[in-house]
């Protein structure tokens, strides 16, 4: 009778690792948060994120908004559930204050350089791995004028 039970329990154990994996399909959405601080001024506390897949057999993009400390969560198909593992150039917008919903004639007024504003003038480039991925960023201020 024990032989049994432990033919059985050494049969579903292998049959639950073959169907769950090493960590799943490599489209599987990671986890990926981190923090926005803008050299010399804190952490960037209005603005968004933007991780654009740079290859790959899809091309994938995930999207995040900054709170109040400048914390983010990467979406792609649902609600802060990560991208897939691979390459990606970051984007960010950050805006102090104008032409929100309830000041659409404010000046805006950026927080960062604008060179974090597209794919082909952003520096930053980050990969995801599989599992949990934290990346803090540290932007420059926008130029004077």
């Amino acid at each position: 009778m024990k032989s049994w039970r432990l033919t059985v329990s050494l049969c579903t154990s292998i049959l639950c690792i073959s169907v769950i994996g090493c960590g799943g399909s490599p489209d599987a959405p990671q986890l990926v948060s981190g923090k926005v601080t803008v050299k010399g001024g804190g952490p960037l506390t209005k603005g968004t994120i933007r991780f654009n897949g740079t290859g790959g057999k899809k091309i994938v993009s995930g999207f995040g908004t900054l709170d109040a400390q400048g914390a983010f969560q990467i979406s792609s198909l649902g609600v802060n559930d990560g991208i897939p593992v691979g390459e990606y150039t970051v984007t960010l917008a950050g805006t102090e204050t104008g032409q929100d919903y309830d000041h659409p004639n404010d000046p805006v007024v950026k927080t960062i350089a604008d060179k974090y504003g597209t794919d082909s003038t952003t520096d930053l480039k980050r990969t995801v791995k599989s599992g949990r991925n934290t990346f803090d960023f540290e932007l420059e201020p926008p130029a004077p004028k």
